[in-house]
């Protein structure tokens, strides 16, 4: 932790005005002074009788009605006073003291007494005297020096050896939304919370005059918790105080957002994990279903191997779309984005929902009739719709409501302050809320991580795909919660400035077919190439094979009218997809390209070439027919 730097001017000036403290306890009229009182009436030490009545025996006549008139005020009204007046001076003559004073309660809320301090000034009223213009400056001091403590944004609390506050400055009140008369006379640990109660006691174990640093929580009016950081000052066994001084400020935003940063990079580190290892296993997902199928392919249907054969490429395939789970939580899966209507495509998924969430669920749906256009990819839309709806149906065992809202939100300054999880601009708000069991604070700070679950199956990783899937989009989302009362996610798409309108067309796969062609393929997994390789010549294409992008371009150059198609793993060593692709544009602009990836690296140069559809795509890991289809359709255009 930064150690904040201490200003000591309030225990300064409070030395140089020669500051008296003191306690009047109502029950026994006695008054305890700090023992500079004896110093400021020219007394003997020990010769002060610790009366009330004895304190108004050392104030002139003239002004002892003022300070009556002052004290049963603030004993009325339950508010501070301050007064100045003047004091006998056992050598003869007076001098003129402040004195301020405040209100004590018991533990019952009762008045037990007052305290307050007493400096002497003097020197003050003597100038005034003499030199007006003078005057006139140290009031205007004294007055800033009030207003830096009264209003400044210093917490400044005083606590006596009983450990209890006997001083609060506004900024205490004003952060824990507190008066006065519910902060003076309380204990201390009151107000501190349970697990930072030792700030306090190590303080008062301190040596006298010792400065300690330190943080502390203290309880708002509305039960929620307040940070604090600062410097504790014991001043127990210094006659002048007899407190301990807190001076220190209110951090909690401060600390909101730095567990917000340490979450996000986490979250960060975990991601860059999670993309490295599904682009890796996407190389061997692929290998193992494209050889499981070459083998198929070669055997009798009813061959003794090739029901075990077709379970090996349905669990790669299982294997696979987990895969696509890691990828879209670490923000590494292929996204294409293009203005869609929200409302139309709620609207049409949730058709499909009912039978998710099975009839014991309640489906209530509010969408707008009118576009709400957003720029992003309707398949991962609709994931993010099932993932949230499968998990409220999941948080509902006995069954409940699932309600779907959608509508547009202008997250500016205001709202940015009350929700410090979003991000500024025009948004579309997509919120998914169930009445099931809800989560408590700690299970909502890890509701995105993956593989981290409540549910007994499960992989964990449905929430953090939709995370990933958000944060792909240049989104947010968010969770609110309350145990036994649901939770609600909220989910933030970038609005789009442009629509048009597609009808939705039921995609039926036609059957995979070759051709004559020669396909250039640049590949860097041996394994994979030599799949690619014996799939596409099985299909009656001439290949010919590279293992990165520079050969490829070779390749390329020595021949680029026989070749119709490339096929370019998009990250290669060498040259990748991108760079080899640009050069080979530059020979002949017109040449056919098709793109496979097992992740997509964080280009925009890749997500321009897809959006403009000068490149085709086909994802990893494939199966020999997708393989087929994709480059059909990329020779074809």
């Amino acid at each position: 932790m930064t150690r904040p730097r201490f200003d000591p001017s309030l225990f300064e000036a409070l030395d140089a005005a020669d500051v008296q403290v003191w306690r009047w306890d109502l029950a026994t009229q006695r008054v305890r002074w700090s023992p500079g009182l004896e110093k400021l009436l020219g007394l003997a030490p020990g010769a002060f009788e610790g009366t009330f009545d004895a304190y108004l025996a050392v104030i002139p006549e003239q002004d002892r009605q003022d300070v009556v008139r002052a004290i049963r005020r603030a004993l009325d009204e339950g508010a501070p006073y301050e007064v100045d007046h003047r004091v006998l001076v056992a050598t003869g003559g007076t001098r003129w003291v402040t004195c301020r004073g405040h209100v004590l309660l018991d533990a019952d809320g009762k008045t037990s007494g007052m305290a307050g301090v007493v400096w002497d000034v003097t020197a003050r009223h003597d100038a005034e005297e003499r030199h007006s213009a003078a005057t006139e400056s140290l009031r205007a001091s004294e007055e800033r020096f009030r207003a830096l403590v009264e209003n400044g944004a210093d917490c400044i609390l005083l606590i006596d050896e009983a450990e209890r506050i006997v001083y609060a400055s506004p900024a205490v009140m004003r952060m824990l939304d507190r008066d006065a008369a519910s902060i003076v006379g309380r204990p201390v640990l009151d107000l501190v919370h349970p697990e930072d109660a030792h700030v306090p006691l190590a303080v008062r174990a301190a040596p006298n005059g010792a400065c300690l640093d330190g943080m502390f929580r203290m309880r708002h009016l509305s039960g929620a918790w307040r940070w604090l950081e600062g410097t504790a000052t014991n001043l127990l066994h210094d006659p002048a105080v007899r407190a301990i001084v807190s001076n220190c400020r209110d951090v909690t935003d401060r600390r909101s957002l730095e567990v917000q940063l340490q979450q996000s990079q986490k979250m960060e580190a975990i991601g860059v994990l999670a993309g490295g290892v599904a682009h890796d296993f996407n190389n061997i997902l692929a290998i193992i279903i494209g050889f499981t199928e070459l083998a198929l392919r070669r055997l009798p249907p009813d061959h003794a191997d090739a029901k075990a054969l077709r379970e090996s490429v349905a669990a790669a395939q299982r294997g696979a779309e987990l895969t696509r789970k890691l990828l879209a939580f670490s923000r590494k899966q292929i996204i294409q984005l293009a203005p869609m209507d929200l409302n139309r495509a709620i609207r049409d998924v949730t058709k499909l929902l009912a039978r998710i969430l099975g009839e014991d669920v309640e489906l209530a749906v509010d969408v707008g009739d009118d576009p709400l256009v957003v720029r992003a990819d309707p398949v991962q839309i609709e994931q993010i719709v099932f993932n949230l709806c499968t998990n409220a149906r999941q948080a509902m065992p006995d069954g409940g409501t699932v309600g779907i809202r959608v509508r547009s939100v202008s997250v500016d300054g205001a709202y940015l302050a009350a929700n410090r999880w979003a991000r500024a601009g025009r948004f579309a708000e997509l919120s998914v809320t169930d009445s099931g069991v809800g989560m408590d604070t700690p299970t909502m700070a890890r509701v995105f991580e993956p593989f981290f679950t409540t549910k007994e199956r499960g992989t964990g990783l449905g929430l953090a795909t939709v995370h990933g899937i958000v944060e792909q989009h240049g989104g947010a989302v968010h969770v609110e919660s309350t145990p036994g009362a649901g939770t609600t996610f909220l989910v933030h798409v970038p609005l789009a400035d442009a629509y048009a309108p597609v009808e939705r067309v039921e995609d039926v796969a036609p059957a995979p077919r070759g051709g004559t062609e020669t396909v250039l393929l640049a590949e860097d997994a041996p394994a994979l190439r030599e799949l690619v390789t014996t799939t596409l010549t099985e299909l009656g294409y001439r290949v010919l094979s590279t293992g990165d992008g520079e050969e490829a371009v070779r390749v390329y150059t020595a021949q680029p009218d026989a070749i119709a198609l490339v096929v370019l793993d998009v990250v290669m060593p060498k040259m990748g997809a991108i760079p080899a692709y640009e050069r080979m544009r530059a020979l002949r602009p017109g040449v056919r390209v098709l793109f496979t990836t097992g992740y997509a690296p964080e280009s925009t140069q890749l997500a321009a070439l897809l959006e403009a559809g000068s490149v085709q795509l086909l994802e990893k890991p494939y199966s020999w027919p997708a393989l087929a289809l994709a480059v059909r359709r990329a020779i074809d255009g």
